[in-house]
């Protein structure tokens, strides 16, 4: 009755709530969605001014975690709040659900929001409620589509207030790299994608229809606390090249570079870290145009949006560089030796010189982006046009930066550039076998003055690994460098002690990193003779006073003798060893000692170093890397279980 009094009031009702929708008080808010549910069950919400009363509502699903964590930090500082007092995180959940409950209950809602709730995708200030509005955007498209309703489809053109499809595609990836955001937000987002898919692009729905799936099955079987990241990034990249290839439309892939590098803007503060994942999609929409002019305008803009102290985003920008060399390399180079020149430098400006526009923090921090992004340029380019530009347009640009490298930060880029050249010049990646990378000696020096250098075991940690990369580069490295470069490294790998907690990890993974380098150079040359020079390289540590030192060096001259025994066991080694073995008796003398060892780990090493000489001499004699061991070597067993003895020594 009181409706049928009201409805010519029903307007003025609507616009009077606008001006106390911008109350902050909780109990307020929560009184307003209450209000505007009780509203829409009477259409009040399809009148004039309704849309801001659903703009509140997904304003309230969209309120932060950092907000809610806020309010509970100082809740706990006070006595207590009441039970039924509005909370942040109540509000939002009270939010979450009524949006819900006005898609799928309240019928005249559903072309309230259909196609509103598309305005509410891109701005910044509802990033938190993307769930919750993709929840209802799939429930209502859902809806429509399978009810052949003609509203399903939108003409983009004349509805000027909705993002365009490129838009919507562009921000719906760079946040689905937060896949595990509250309401389980991959999914959401997912599910969104493939219900509109056809009102997005013609052309892309039949594939989306077969991949969308796919990727929401990849992230119910990695839901587990260990989430491979990198690996479901790599998924959307993929997703977004292939859907590049299926619109086949340069001028459609050109927008949806633009509003990628449009929204860069509203990733600041707390959602600041979605801008690394921008520079990656942007990265791969330039791999797939040949606009030479939009190419270069949007590396310029990529740099220049770049938060330079932001180590995430540095990475994100240097992989967004790389995937667009992979067409451009060129102009990729080019942008980053004019960087070098202009932006890795102080300029001093205004009187005397004494204004500075760039601190030595920022100059640094740029180098770090700039060298990244030429070992991620190297990564991703044409296999063939790389290497004629490895050298001088790449190598000969970072041969300077090694030396005054004195940050960790900038010794960390350098090597992890470093190590991404050799695996993108190795002969499997290139595909070709005859390539020979003339700087890699000089490269491996440089590796090498890391490792001895006074600098963390992070960075000691890469740059082994680096070293190894650049061994197993053709030609083998000379008997002389490998020498020098062991007799460098393996004492400070064989010595490393934590300095803080949080090195212990970084020390097992270089310490890990030094045996895999030894076991790199054997590969190169699966020799006797190579096995014998690292020995020699190695005795010293064995019968070494340090207990640190004989475990680890006991523990990689086993996992060395393992390695030989493996490459000789594989299939496509066609030489056998027809030397005899005869510094057996020296180096299972040098053993010896280490079976009575204080530490009962180097105890059973060593035994086990022992049994595997024995074995290299009694396949030598039997010209068969297949042959069982003899009966004496099966008895070593009998002696590592008196090993396990803690009172051996005493």
């Amino acid at each position: 009755r009181l409706d049928d009094e009201l409805i010519t009031q029903k307007s003025l009702l609507v616009a009077g709530l606008k001006p106390l929708l911008a109350d902050e008080n909780l109990e307020v808010r929560r009184a307003f969605l209450n209000t505007i549910m009780a509203m829409a069950n009477k259409d009040y919400l399809a009148l004039e001014g309704g849309e801001y009363l659903v703009d509140f509502l997904v304003a309230q699903c969209a309120i932060p975690d950092s907000v809610v964590d806020a309010f509970k930090a100082a809740a706990a500082k006070k006595k207590g709040i009441a039970p039924d007092a509005a909370t942040p995180e109540s509000v939002r959940a009270l939010a979450d659900s009524m949006l819900t409950t006005l898609t799928t209950t309240v019928p005249c809602m559903v072309d309230v929001l259909w196609p509103y709730l598309l305005e509410t995708v891109v701005p910044a200030k509802f990033t938190a409620a993307t769930a919750a509005v993709s929840r209802s955007l799939t429930h209502i498209a859902d809806l429509k589509r399978d009810a052949e309703d003609e509203t399903f489809y939108i003409d983009f053109d004349h509805s000027v207030n909705l993002p365009k499809p490129q838009a919507l595609i562009a921000r719906w990836l760079t946040l689905l790299s937060a896949p595990r955001a509250r309401g389980d937000q991959g999914v959401r987002i997912l599910d969104t994608m493939l219900a509109v898919s056809e009102i997005l692009h013609p052309s892309i729905a039949d594939m989306w229809f077969d991949l969308v799936p796919k990727l929401i099955k990849w992230l119910g079987a990695n839901a587990g606390d260990e989430f491979k990241q990198a690996a479901w990034e790599e998924l959307i990249l993929r997703f977004l090249s292939l859907t590049i290839d299926e619109v086949n439309d340069d001028d459609w892939t050109l927008a949806i570079g633009t509003h990628l590098a449009d929204q860069y803007a509203l990733y600041d503060g707390e959602l600041a870290g979605f801008k690394r994942m921008v520079h990656k999609l942007l990265g791969t929409v330039l791999k797939k145009t040949l606009h030479k002019k939009f190419v270069r305008e949007k590396l310029d803009h990529m740099f220049s949006v770049l938060a330079w102290d932001d180590a995430d985003e540095r990475m994100g920008f240097a992989q967004g560089y790389g995937m667009a060399a992979a067409t451009h390399l060129d102009a990729v180079l080019e942008k980053l030796q004019t960087t070098m020149k202009n932006d890795m430098v102080r300029k001093s400006t205004g009187l005397f010189g004494l204004k500075k526009d760039k601190s030595s923090t920022d100059v640094e921090n740029i180098r770090c982006a700039v060298i990244l992004s030429f070992g991620y340029a190297v990564t991703y380019a044409d296999k063939t046009l790389i290497q004629s530009r490895v050298e001088v347009h790449i190598v000969n640009h970072l041969l300077p930066q090694y030396v005054s490298a004195a940050l960790p930060a900038v010794q960390e880029a350098l090597v992890l550039a470093t190590d991404l050249i050799g695996k993108a010049l190795h002969p499997d990646k290139l595909e070709d076998d005859e390539f020979r990378f003339k700087q890699r000696d000089e490269l491996l020096r440089q590796m090498i003055s890391f490792v001895v250098r006074d600098t963390t075991a992070n960075v000691r940690k890469m740059a082994l690994a680096a070293c190894e990369t650049l061994v197993r580069l053709e030609p083998p490295i000379s008997r002389e460098l490998s020498t020098e470069m062991l007799s460098a490294v393996l004492p400070v790998a064989f010595d490393l002690t934590p300095r803080s907690p949080e090195d212990d990890e970084h020390i097992d993974a270089a310490v890990a990193n030094a045996s895999s380098l030894l076991a790199a150079v054997l590969f190169m040359e699966p020799t006797l003779e190579t096995l014998l020079a690292l020995f020699r390289d190695m005795e010293k540590f064995v019968a070494a006073n340090s207990p640190l030192r004989r475990l680890r060096s006991v523990k990689a001259f086993q996992a060395l003798l393992t390695k030989f025994v493996a490459y000789k066991r594989e299939p496509e080694e066609p030489v056998f060893d027809k030397e005899s073995f005869a510094e057996e008796g020296h180096w299972v003398a040098l053993m010896v000692p280490r079976c009575t060892d204080p530490a009962t780990e180097v105890r059973l090493t060593a035994l086990s170093a022992i049994e595997l000489l024995l074995y290299v001499d009694h396949a030598l004699g039997e010209e068969d890397w297949a042959a069982a061991p003899s009966d004496f070597i099966a008895h070593i067993a009998t002696l590592k279980e008196r090993a396990k003895a803690d009172d051996l020594n005493e």
